[in-house]
């Protein structure tokens, strides 16, 4: 059964103007972001390394209370100035690193969420929190678990409200065990290509190659597409209730595919912190793209009808732009969502492509009707990068009536157009058409 998260929590996760998914100049300085102990300072590390730019550490160099004496708001407005100070002078280049208690301040945040939206990416980084109590438990006195589980969400939502980016540092375990005892071919393939973790945990050299993957896909020097070519393309939904269950067979489900599609709506569990490990742990073991899909009941799926369940369009609203944030190569956005929240999503998508759905499980509507060209021609004009289709069929002539629209409709953008329905079986053929 899908999990949503508490109805209280759902419009404090949706904030519309977070920043996301944006474009920039290669050369634009990166903010990681994170509450402590989930490694920034590590992470920062590998992305300082990988870029060949200088390593800032905003917790070395900013003000701290001399002997207890500066008031508090002197010492908040002297960390604001110095921040400020950091990111006006050091603009191009450069990874910093904004420590968690920078955190605190509103003016902090604000300017994170300006310089996210106009000048370079603020990168959210995350781990899971079992992860982090382990770790803040060896190493902070007096640690409070119990509080720390209790504010963790609202300070992860409010951490991704300032960021345009997310990244979760994955260790390398799947359900308490750890992948190279799981699934050993797997894992000797990436450590045998990462042979510079031989001084260093396990799961660094993993987490690096993440890391890569994504900082390729924000300045844009790889993003992993699906190659436009004269030949079909195949992808494979996959549909289990989390996807740690598909990982001893991911090999496997891959043969002869050139993308995955992951169903959120099928998930066991929804909350945001879920779905962001389940994509992670999907991206560490196969380097397919992912089309990244949220389905309501109306259009084949779980969640709740957006028009009838504010809760559900609010954290439809929020895991579509979660989605953009960690640099999902396609996200699927069907045409029960609201048209401004289309039009925000496309607004942010960088280098992300959206591919804008339409399904009729009903049957009642002809390929050949206004409603499909619209469909069409309005996804175009908003700037749907992909436009898909799907339709029941209830007869053989609905499987020609497909063919005929792929090849009447004007195609500006690639469009995939295909029937579901018993009667599809002896003619597939005619009822795919991706351009």
């Amino acid at each position: 059964m899908t999990h949503l998260p508490p109805a209280q929590l759902a419009t404090f996760y949706s904030r519309p103007s977070s920043p996301a998914g944006q474009r920039y100049d290669k050369d634009s300085s990166m903010i990681l972001v994170g509450q402590a102990g989930v490694g920034k300072s590590t992470i920062g590390s590998m992305a300082s390394q990988a870029l060949h730019w200088q390593l800032i550490e905003t917790g070395y160099i900013l003000p701290n209370t001399p002997g207890g004496l500066s008031h508090e708001v002197d010492l908040l407005d002297e960390r604001f100035e110095a921040f400020s100070d950091v990111l006006r002078e050091n603009g191009k280049g450069k990874v910093i690193v904004c420590h968690a208690d920078m955190l605190e301040h509103v003016r902090i945040r604000r300017l994170l969420h300006e310089y996210g939206t106009t000048h370079g990416p603020v990168i959210h980084v995350t781990r899971r929190p079992e992860s982090v109590a382990e770790y803040l438990r060896m190493t902070t006195p007096e640690f409070d678990e119990e509080g720390f589980y209790g504010e963790w969400p609202y300070r992860e939502a409010e951490i991704r409200d300032v960021s345009t980016f997310l990244f979760m540092s994955l260790e390398d375990t799947v359900g308490g065990q750890d992948t190279s005892d799981r699934h050993p071919s797997l894992s000797s393939t990436l450590h045998n290509n990462l042979t510079t973790a031989q001084q260093s945990p396990i799961h660094l050299p993993y987490v690096n190659k993440d890391l890569i993957r994504l900082l390729k896909f924000i300045r844009g020097t790889y993003t992993n597409h699906v190659p436009y070519t004269s030949f079909r393309s195949y992808y494979l939904s996959l549909t289990y209730e989390h996807i740690a269950l598909a990982i001893p067979h991911i090999q496997e489900l891959s043969v002869g595919i050139d993308c995955w599609e992951l169903r959120a709506d099928l998930l066991r569990d929804m909350r945001p912190e879920s779905v962001v490990y389940q994509l992670a742990l999907l991206r560490r073991f196969s380097d397919l793209p992912v089309i990244f899909a949220l389905r309501t009941r109306s259009q084949g799926g779980m969640m709740p009808d957006l028009d009838r369940n504010a809760e559900a369009a609010a954290y439809t609203t929020d895991i579509l732009k979660l989605a953009l944030k960690m640099g999902v190569e396609y996200v699927d956005v069907n045409n029960v969502v609201p048209r401004d929240t289309k039009v925000m999503l496309l607004g942010m998508k960088g280098n992300s492509k959206i591919i804008a759905s339409w399904h009729d499980y009903s049957g009642q509507t002809s390929w050949l009707s206004s409603t499909t060209y619209s469909f069409y021609k309005e996804s175009v004009k908003l700037g749907a990068d992909v436009v898909m289709m799907v339709n029941t069929a209830k007869d053989n002539e609905d499987n020609l009536d497909v063919r005929k629209f792929s090849q009447h409709v004007q195609k500006d953008v690639p469009l995939v157009a295909f029937n579901i329905g018993a009667v599809v079986s002896d003619v597939m053929y005619f009822s795919c058409e991706g351009s």
